[in-house]
């Protein structure tokens, strides 16, 4: 037996998931029980493309644009049937020349989330559908953050239009 098949037995048996992201040529390989993480018979993603559409949109930049050479985060990743599952990552990001080559960390499921439709209207407006005010300025605040960890500028937006009520009044709420 190699090494490597013992490490992937062991990460299998405990639960957790590891990987290894190329960055150069952006692959990742995935080692262990990755299909707790995704969902049995789905696919681990192989790319930052891939990775982006099963992390959930709140939590993306804790993902991507995080500088950190050391990682300790949680995060939620859709799994089957639209089932949200907050992870715990502990890993590292190499660099050569200022610039991040690797990644490589383990993921392990600390939590599953039957109930996405709950926290999703929580946060929403019943009328419009629209985040609710709560929501975005924790949003605001969560970006906010992260740019500041990172070093990073960030701004964000407001956009009012007067006399909304006349324009509702004109062509209905719906339009």
């Amino acid at each position: 037996m190699t090494i490597m098949s013992s490490l992937t037995e062991l990460l299998s048996a405990s639960g957790d998931a590891a990987y290894n992201w190329d960055m150069q040529s952006d692959h990742i390989e995935w080692f262990g029980a990755w299909d707790r993480v995704f969902g049995p018979g789905i696919l681990p993603p192989a790319n930052s493309s891939a990775f982006h559409n099963v992390v959930h949109s709140d939590d993306r930049h804790l993902i991507f644009g995080a500088e950190e050479h050391t990682i300790d985060r949680h995060y939620r990743v859709i799994g089957p049937q639209g089932r949200l599952i907050t992870v715990h990552e502990r890993g590292s990001l190499g660099s050569e020349n200022g610039k991040i080559i690797w990644q490589r960390g383990i993921l392990r499921v600390v939590e599953k989330t039957t109930e996405r439709s709950h926290s999703d209207h929580s946060n929403r407006d019943p009328l419009t559908n629209c985040f609710t005010r709560p929501h975005m300025l924790a949003q605001i605040a969560k970006s906010m953050d992260a740019s500041k960890a990172s070093r990073r500028s960030s701004a964000y937006l407001v956009l009012g239009i007067d006399k909304m009520s006349f324009v509702n009044e004109a062509v209905g709420t719906e339009a």
